[in-house]
């Protein structure tokens, strides 16, 4: 899950700075945790919080039970519930 979030905060801050490049300024993140992703950081539970706020700018967010979310199957698009995922958008 750790991997997780370090891959996806490294897409998002590329994603970023190739946009800001073009003279687009991002003026918050917002980032939706599946609670499922708090629970397996028992022990430390603000894991995701403190990495977030020290490599993003003005990140705001909450935990859900589960996100619906696309999935490419067989060459068809299905949406399913996934699980101990996380979002993170920048607006």
């Amino acid at each position: 899950i750790r991997n997780s979030l370090i891959k996806c905060m490294d897409e998002i801050k590329q994603k970023i700075d190739e946009r800001e490049k073009d003279g687009y300024k991002y003026s918050n993140i917002l980032c939706i945790s599946c609670v499922s992703r708090y629970i397996a950081f028992i022990g430390s539970e603000n894991f995701e919080k403190t990495m977030l706020n020290e490599e993003l700018p003005n990140v705001t967010g909450f935990y859900a039970f589960g996100e619906i979310g696309p999935l490419i199957h067989g060459g068809k698009l299905y949406n399913r519930l996934n699980n101990a995922s996380i979002l993170i958008c920048a607006i």
